[in-house]
This record gives structure tokens, sequence and C-alpha cells, in this order.
């Protein structure tokens, strides 16, 4: 649902409903109607949009690897550490909302 995405995202109902807007626009969403709840629309990933994601998460690795080589291994393994201890923050984080 629009709804439990926007919340996942922290985002306002409306402003969701504004980027859905413009994915389906650009072919990288559809909008499916609920089969149970003629009020619920869901958004579905096209395959360009699968695309997309692909290209984007390639770059954001690839990025992040140029900005790892640059510290030394032990300064990588404490940022490796960190970064997963603040994922588990932040996963306690939503469980607790």
């Amino acid at each position: 649902m629009i709804g439990g995405l926007a919340s996942s995202l922290y985002l306002e109902i409306s402003s969701m409903t504004r980027v859905i807007d413009v994915l389906v626009k650009q072919g990288h969403v559809v909008r499916v109607p609920d089969p149970n709840d003629r009020r619920v629309c869901r958004a579905r990933i096209t395959r360009k949009g699968r695309t997309l994601v692909a290209r984007v998460r390639a770059d954001i690795i690839a990025g992040y690897a140029k900005i790892l080589q640059n510290i030394d291994r032990s300064g990588r393994e404490a940022v490796i550490l960190a970064i997963g201890e603040m994922l588990a923050a932040c996963r306690c984080c939503k469980a607790c909302e």
C-alpha cells in the first residue's frame, strides 16, 4: 500500500503519491488496484524500474568501494562495524514505533 511505503520512508502520503506519479510516468512503477479493497492501490515495480534499481545500487556500491579504498584495513573494519551497529539501531527504532 502507498501508505505503508510512505511510512517506511518517513514521507507524508501526499508526498509519496507525487513520487509514485513521477515513477509511473517514467515507466518504473505501475499502480495495481487491490483485489480485496477498491480504496487501496498498490505500486509494483516494472522491469524498467528493476533495471534502474540495479544500476543505482551498482553505482552506490562502486562509490563506497572507491571511498573505502582510501582507508587502511583497520579503518575499513571499524567503519563496517560501526555501520552494522547503526543498522541494528535503526531496526530497533523501527521495531519500537
